[in-house]
């Protein structure tokens, strides 16, 4: 028996109340064939499902009993079952409607929710309609700790065959060393009971729940996230997850994060993993192994790749080789614009993408496939002898002939290192537009000095003296542009490179660096009547662009 629910009207012993008394339908809705009343209920049901409501139970049901019979029989209607639908006990209802149609199990907050009775629901339906369960998904969420039951808890009943289950995302809470009975009830799961699999996610399990030695064999999306102890320290060794990689060659996207073990002496060095159809890669962790993986992977041409190596105790000196084989083997003519975020002795992140399309570093590891990127971020702890030379080896191998834009964001130390700089600078000659972010007046003059070539005496690539002579524009974001150090520097650069016969620049922008009253006057007659500059663009106190133009 279904209890009243404001939300579905009167109570009933369907899912669906009866038609009211006086319901008089109009004679088109009446005649609707089924096919567009299907159409109709299918668009109402998606539309609430969004919102989190079950009013298409009523809008379908207070028609006229055309409308509700079709309703009742529609089977695709009643495969959806999420917290809202559990804890109202109307599960008996939707697994009789549904009748054999695969399920779509979702799990996610549910504030005010009934526990008990949501665990009973879901117990229920893992372990007697597993057969036809298509997804078992938990909601992308901050608001984990909210979900009822935990994902440790549904874990804990895949025990039966799964012949239909297209999508698994499990998120655990606990501590991932707390969870070996889990881990082994998902390792038998995934080895004997879901030949289909095709979407796996599971965060914060043990490394041995998954089976590398026999992985499901359609799979596609791998994200595979566990809170490992000792980093690299697995049950599995180098040599089997690349094994494990290779017998899943349909993937599309692989995510793995603390998963990938050290490398030992006994492990293949000359090995490579054929994964043509891989377009979203995502490798994070600490140690020279995630390099080494990265460097054994063949990818499709157009991929999108985040490579995070963290707290390392050395530089890893494979990575190198491993960003030249992967520009070697991708298609990188649509990179054009470089995201310099560090560029220190102890550490380089940068993203390299199409222009005014940067890499979404909110999305999750499985959000789809957009557009091609590389995304890295490395750091180390010991100092180098040339504190210099890693990034100097990271930039002699990216490709920058083609970059438009280029955006670089200071880093803690009192003046930009010309050597650090010294291979960004002579590649990147197509360059027009340059973005300066948080620099102090130190940093901007270095900056500026080495566009002026006054650094640097070693001519670029095209053999022209000029750094950037294809430079249009200047921007800089929250830094302090003062009158001492960095406003002469600058003016310097424009003038020398005015004397190598270098066009003057469109625009000089001022975001946010909180110039002093009459600042933007000064540099008018400073830049702009000398002829240096075009225009000069500043964000004034009140927020709006103002502009100064010869």
């Amino acid at each position: 028996m279904i209890e009243s629910d404001p939300e579905l009207g009167s109570s009933s012993t369907t899912a669906i109340p009866e038609p009211p008394t006086d319901a008089t339908p109009s004679p088109l809705a009446a005649r609707l064939p089924p096919t567009i009343l299907s159409q109709v209920f299918e668009l109402l049901h998606d539309d609430c499902e969004r919102d989190g409501s079950l009013e298409w139970l009523q809008a379908s049901s207070h028609v006229c009993q055309h409308w509700r019979a079709h309703a009742l029989g529609h089977q695709s209607l009643w495969t959806s079952l999420n917290p809202m639908i559990l804890s109202r006990g109307l599960v008996d209802d939707f697994l009789e409607r549904s009748e054999d149609a695969p399920l779509e199990v979702d799990v996610h907050a549910l504030p005010n929710g009934n526990d008990r009775e949501l665990r009973q629901a879901y117990r229920r339906v893992l372990t007697r309609e597993l057969h036809r369960v298509r997804t078992l998904m938990y909601a992308h969420t901050d608001a984990e700790r909210q979900f009822v039951p935990a994902a440790e808890e549904l874990a804990l009943l895949l025990k039966e065959p799964a012949p239909l289950l297209h999508t698994l995302r499990l998120p655990a809470l606990k501590r991932s060393r707390l969870l070996f009975r889990e881990a082994g009830v998902l390792l038998n799961f995934l080895t004997n009971h879901a030949p289909a699999l095709q979407r796996l996610e599971l965060t914060r399990f043990p490394p041995s729940c998954f089976p590398w030695g026999s992985p499901p064999p359609a799979i596609r999306t791998l994200v595979l996230c566990i809170d490992n102890p000792i980093e690299g320290v697995l049950s599995v060794s180098f040599t089997q997850v690349l094994d494990g990689l290779r017998a899943m060659p349909n993937l599309r996207t692989l995510s793995l994060s603390g998963m990938v073990p050290r490398r030992t002496v006994d492990d293949n060095a000359q090995v490579t993993v054929n994964l043509p159809h891989l377009q979203k890669l995502r490798l994070t962790g600490s140690g020279e192994q995630y390099a080494q993986l990265w460097c054994a992977l063949k990818l499709h041409p157009e991929c999108a790749a985040q490579i995070e190596i963290i707290h390392s105790a050395d530089f890893p000196e494979i990575l190198p080789n491993a960003l030249k084989k992967h520009f070697i083997e991708c298609d990188i003519s649509s990179f054009q614009e470089l995201h310099v975020k560090r560029n220190a002795s102890n550490g380089v992140v940068y993203d390299l993408y199409p222009l005014s399309r940067p890499p979404n570093e909110y999305a999750s590891p499985s959000h789809p496939y957009t557009h091609p990127y590389l995304s890295l971020f490395v750091s180390w702890e010991n100092k180098m002898k040339t504190p210099h030379a890693p990034a100097v080896q990271i930039f002699d191998v990216t490709p920058l002939r083609n970059v438009k834009r280029i955006t670089i964001e200071a880093v803690d130390a009192a003046r930009t290192d010309p050597e650090r700089m010294a291979r960004l600078d002579q590649r990147v000659g197509a360059v027009e537009d340059l973005v300066l972010v948080a620099y102090r007046p130190s940093q901007l003059s270095s900056m500026f000095l080495l566009l002026g070539r006054s650094l640097l005496s070693t001519p670029s690539e095209e053999g022209d003296d000029v750094c950037m002579p294809h430079l249009r524009t200047i921007t800089l974001k929250q830094c302090h542009f003062d009158r001492e150090v960095a406003g002469p520097a600058l003016r310097y650069t424009l003038e020398r490179r005015a004397q190598e016969c270098v066009p003057k620049l469109d625009s000089l922008s001022f975001v946010g660096c909180g110039l002093e009253m009459g600042r933007v006057d000064e540099l008018e007659v400073e830049l702009v009547e000398s002829g240096l500059v075009k225009r000069i663009l500043s964000d004034d106190e009140a927020g709006r662009t103002s502009a100064v133009t010869s």
